[in-house]
């Protein structure tokens, strides 16, 4: 998802305080200031704040975040941090965004209500899929 400079930092700082371990997630190639996993009980955030050209890279820059929890399957998170939010996204379909429903793998990582499984099946799990 993308999201600007800084609301990311807000969102990181916030999680940390909340008790996430922040490492660089390219160990001494790139610091957290641009390349930031956090974890906390099995959910893993990975977050990008890399400014304009930021070695070579893209021209607008690349601020992102994105995470998956202890099912290994991807979730969507909140705006504004909080825990209870993170740990809510394991039941919102990543597909029509119904929340509070019990939700499923498709694919290699997406998370959907049984009402889009069949749908987002087709869509995502054509031959050839997993390779």
């Amino acid at each position: 998802m993308s999201r600007t400079n800084e609301q990311i930092t807000a969102w990181i700082d916030a999680a940390v305080a909340d008790g996430w371990e922040v490492t660089p997630i390219y160990g001494d190639h790139e610091g957290i200031a641009t390349a930031a996993k956090l974890t906390r009980d099995g959910y893993v955030v990975n977050a990008f704040r890399r400014p304009p050209g930021f070695k070579g890279g893209a021209p607008r820059g690349e601020y992102n975040m994105s995470a998956w929890c202890p099912d290994r399957i991807s979730l969507t998170l909140p705006d504004v941090y909080s825990f209870d939010g993170v740990v809510a996204a394991t039941r919102v379909c990543s597909c029509c965004k119904k929340p509070d429903v019990p939700t499923q793998r498709v694919a290699f990582a997406n998370r959907v209500c049984a009402d889009c499984l069949a749908k987002e099946r087709a869509r995502l799990e054509t031959p050839g899929w997993y390779n």
